[in-house]
């Protein structure tokens, strides 16, 4: 009778476990489900964003040649191109969302990213006409990088852009690219810069000052705008 009743208590027990494993994976399974779906929805949001963006860099582009033939305002200008290029930093947030996710989609995280590559380039030129008809207005930084394994010095070079980035604000745009990146127009700038995968960390300051790994205070030594206001 005891052999009996000690036998029914390990099963119950048994049982009483099992249910508890298959609540958990299906909970877990719910979770992730969960996750996956309030991802894609970002992933369409920021796909929503980058028409709206395109129209915007379209209208600035009028907004150029408007400048050229008819005097028009360097300050409505500029501005214009501030508040765009501040929607970049909606992607970035996406980017590293994605990136940190366990169940991350690479097909969807590699389009967020070519779609921001390919943004940040369009606004890189943009701000190039910008400088070149309304002088003065900011300095431009390219960031060639690549991931932490094949560049140590990587992540560091990228929070001293980021304090650079706080510190002047609106008078410098940095411009950040993946250099081992399959993105056409990646390989073109790096190409056209002469930057090679092995040579990252690498600025391009104002389209002419070439410098490896830097700290703050020797990037300041090669910035204009900024160090202007």
């Amino acid at each position: 009778m005891h052999r009996e009743i000690h036998k029914s208590r390990h099963i119950t027990v048994l049982i009483i476990a099992t249910i508890i494993f298959l609540l958990g994976i299906l909970v877990g399974a719910q979770v992730e489900q969960f996750r996956l779906e309030k991802l894609e929805r970002e992933f369409r949001e920021q796909s929503r964003i980058s028409d709206e963006m395109q129209a915007e860099i379209e209208y600035i582009n009028y907004l150029l040649d408007s400048q050229r033939n008819n005097g028009y305002s360097c300050q409505l200008l500029v501005n214009s191109y501030l508040d765009s290029i501040k929607r970049l930093d909606d992607i970035v947030f996406s980017l590293e969302r994605y990136e940190s996710s366990a169940i991350t989609r690479l097909e969807d995280y590699s389009l967020i990213k070519e779609n921001y590559f390919n943004l940040q380039t369009r606004y890189y030129i943009l701000g190039n006409r910008v400088n070149s008809l309304c002088p003065n207005s900011f300095d431009t930084i390219l960031y060639f990088y690549t991931n932490e394994k094949d560049c140590p010095e990587c992540e560091d070079q990228g929070l001293f852009l980021d304090h650079i980035k706080r510190k002047h604000q609106n008078n410098v745009m940095i411009f950040s690219f993946d250099i081992q990146s399959s993105v056409t127009i990646v390989s073109m700038l790096s190409n056209n810069n002469q930057v090679k995968s092995y040579e990252v960390p690498t600025l391009i300051i104002n389209g002419e000052n070439r410098l490896d790994f830097s700290n703050v205070e020797i990037i300041e030594q090669f910035l204009e705008i900024s160090m202007e206001n």
